[in-house]
């Protein structure tokens, strides 16, 4: 028994004392210790992401300019073909059939 002015303090009051505030600091700490890693995953997140999608734009930029010249073949040759059956139904209607 230990006693502090009037108030008499037992073995097992003190030690509840102790068990409540060991609980307290404790969780306390985890809380405190699980927010900062709650933080830092998400920071860790964010950089991960913004590196997959800095590493997509950097590819699609490549094949855009590595296949710029095939796709502007592609459109010429379209368009030569587009001209080219233009050209040959309008001298097709121009026969004199009606059509």
């Amino acid at each position: 028994m230990f006693r502090l002015s009037s108030t008499v303090f037992t073995r097992d009051a003190i030690f509840r004392q102790l068990c409540v505030l060991r609980h307290l600091v404790y969780h306390f700490l985890v809380r405190q210790w699980l927010s900062r890693f709650w933080k830092a995953e998400q920071a860790q997140s964010l950089i991960e992401y913004t590196l997959i999608l800095s590493f997509v734009a950097l590819a699609a930029a490549a094949l855009f300019l590595g296949s710029g010249n095939s796709i502007s073949g592609i459109w010429t040759t379209s368009g030569s073909q587009l001209s080219a059956a233009n050209s040959s139904l309008s001298g097709q209607s121009s026969d004199g059939d009606g059509h």
